[in-house]
């Protein structure tokens, strides 16, 4: 595997993982948004959690389940991630207007 391959799946395995941390924040929070709360309701975002779990703790096995699953049996994955990214982007840069002192 070629170092651009290696250094793709890194980012983009520690970018999903992150988003897991933020759906974590969010459900603490008990944050609503129609948006958000739909594409949480994909059999995606377990299978991400999963992910995530695989990504920040140590692995005997590189192409562990928890990899593979969510790339295997996930629908639309990379379209959904992206989807659920910008949504957050959205609900967090709304409630940051909010916070910044106008004038």
């Amino acid at each position: 595997m070629e170092l651009a391959n290696i250094l793709a799946r890194a980012y983009m395995s520690y970018w999903y993982g992150g988003l897991y941390v933020v759906i974590e924040g969010y459900r603490r929070l008990k944050l609503r948004d129609m948006a958000i709360d739909k594409l949480l309701l994909s059999r995606n975002t377990m299978l991400l959690k999963k992910f995530r779990d695989g990504v920040f703790h140590y692995q005997p096995q590189y192409f562990d389940n928890r990899f593979m699953n969510l790339i295997t049996q996930g629908k639309g994955v990379v379209q959904w991630v992206s989807s659920l990214h910008r949504e957050f982007d959205r609900l967090f840069a709304a409630h940051s207007a909010m916070l910044t002192p106008k004038g």
